[in-house]
């Protein structure tokens, strides 16, 4: 049985890299090895939640109202699979 390729794959692939990339800089960051990322507006800190809320509404929304084919359509299945990657802990 070959692994499964094409559109499906997409937001598999950018879910498992945006979930470890994530893991891994909150580690980091945690550990004092690397300086704080996280985003603060006006003294508060905003929860990596809302950039996953973003991108999956930006991502479902092209993918929804635009229709892309080839390319443009690979795209956005990957955006919408790095999406829900910040949000499981």
């Amino acid at each position: 049985m070959k692994p499964p390729t094409g559109l499906p794959a997409e937001p598999c692939f950018g879910f498992v890299v945006t979930f470890i990339l994530s893991r891994m800089l909150v580690f980091l960051i945690m550990c004092d090895r690397i300086p704080n990322l996280f985003l603060f507006m006006q003294g508060t800190h905003v929860h990596h939640l809302n950039y996953g809320i973003f991108l999956l509404a930006v991502a479902g929304g092209y993918a929804l109202f635009i229709r892309p084919d080839g390319r443009a359509a690979e795209i956005a299945a990957l955006a919408y699979g790095f999406a829900p990657g910040p949000h499981v802990r």
